[in-house]
């Protein structure tokens, strides 16, 4: 297990993990120490003695420090892309390629950080950046279909230590005790990282928990009783190309993993001379042959599970035709109604205007002689002779 490919590359990621925290903490002690010795030279300059031209040992050795983060960022770099190709599972490998995205920004962060100006903004930006990209990496591989329970932990308290991080920044910006607080904050989440890390180092993808999904091109999906192996397994989720590449490159992955590559893509290549014969069975027949996989060659074995996922693909294509028309149709339906309800609407307006503008003087004149009888009757009235004085 200590020899395997997955436990050195993580080791040296927790390596370059040792060498930018602890750089970056004597970084922040050198810098401590250059701040009392300026106030020691400004003091003395005041009473008249002699000052140092030159940098002292202690802003020396902070650039040093300095020089030794972004190299352990480096380092980290370099194994976290190697982690990323050993990944078994295409959804992994780009979960663990935000991750070394995530350290590009952070190294130029560092880098832009001395460009007078501006660079504190461009620093924030890439800041910004790196974290997103590490959030979605960590969280994505805390929900791997491959690797173990106990790996998937480490993935979710990575995931949580970069969210403490943030919260640690925030809290740093409190007046007086803000620094104390991110730094015991920053403290502890040091052993955390390298805790979290250890985990997933001790706790490589054995094929127990793998889960594998269907896919395009011709991927394999495992029968329930198959025996198969981890990197069996595996190479039966790639694709053609997949498979390809890796038999191209072996050098960059586990040999087991490139044997069972070539393999899937031998068995691939001899099942086209099967297919026709295949495809008449129907699918009872299929699922008899894939319920004892053990009674027949893999060639035979791959041939039904090709034809079978074909058929519930044509099946799924077909129902979600049907779907999609019978959308179609109440949508059509449902603009039909509407198209009704609006007409019925224009045709009532128009029955109240046409109304109106045949029996409008009518209505008018009938308005006009109800207000004067009803004027006459006003002033005729008691009431109105009362008011008089009649």
């Amino acid at each position: 297990m200590t020899n395997s490919t997955w436990y050195k590359t993580v080791d040296k990621l927790v390596g370059g993990i040792l060498l930018y925290t602890l750089a970056d903490i004597a970084s922040s002690i050198c810098d401590l120490v250059d701040s009392a010795s300026n106030v020691g030279d400004l003091m003395d300059m005041f009473s008249g003695g002699g000052s140092m031209g030159g940098p002292s040992g202690a802003e020396i050795t902070g650039w040093i420090c300095s020089v030794l983060v972004i190299l352990g960022y480096i380092l980290f770099f370099r194994a976290i892309v190697k982690f990323s190709t050993i990944q078994t599972n295409q959804t992994d490998e780009e979960n663990a390629a935000r991750i070394k995205q995530s350290y590009i920004f952070l190294i130029l962060a560092i880098l832009v950080d001395f460009i007078p100006a501006v660079g504190d903004f461009i620093a924030l930006i890439f800041l910004i950046i790196s974290y997103v990209k590490q959030l979605k990496g960590y969280k994505g591989l805390s929900q791997s279909k491959v690797w173990t329970s106990e790996a998937r932990k480490g993935a979710s308290t990575l995931h949580t230590v970069v969210v403490w991080t943030l919260i640690a920044a925030i809290l740093g910006l409190i007046p007086l005790v803000g620094d104390a607080i991110e730094g015991i904050i920053s403290f502890i989440l040091f052993f955390v990282v390298l805790s979290a890390w250890r985990r997933i180092q001790r706790n490589e993808p054995n094929g127990e928990n793998i889960i594998l999904e269907d896919e395009e091109d011709g991927v394999r999906v495992s029968s329930p009783n198959s025996s198969a192996t981890y990197y069996e397994k595996t190479a039966r989720s790639y694709s053609i190309e997949k498979l390809t590449e890796i038999i191209g490159q072996e050098a960059m992955f586990e040999p087991k993993l490139v044997e069972a590559c070539k393999i899937e893509l031998q068995i691939r290549q001899d099942a086209e001379n099967l297919r026709e014969i295949v495809s008449q069975k129907d699918d009872y027949e299929l699922n008899e042959i894939l319920t004892n996989p053990s009674l027949y060659n893999a060639t035979m074995v791959y041939c039904c599970e090709l034809i079978l996922a074909e058929r519930r693909q044509e099946y799924e294509a077909e129902q979600a035709k049907l779907r999609e028309e019978e959308r179609q149709r109440r949508a059509e339906e449902e603009k039909a109604r509407l198209e009704k309800e609006e007409a019925e609407r224009k045709e009532a307006a128009e029955r109240r205007k046409a109304f109106w503008q045949k029996w409008r003087v009518w209505i008018i004149l009938a308005a006009i002689a109800l207000i004067a009888i009803a004027f006459v009757c006003w002033w005729k009235s008691d009431t109105h002779l009362f008011n008089q004085g009649i």
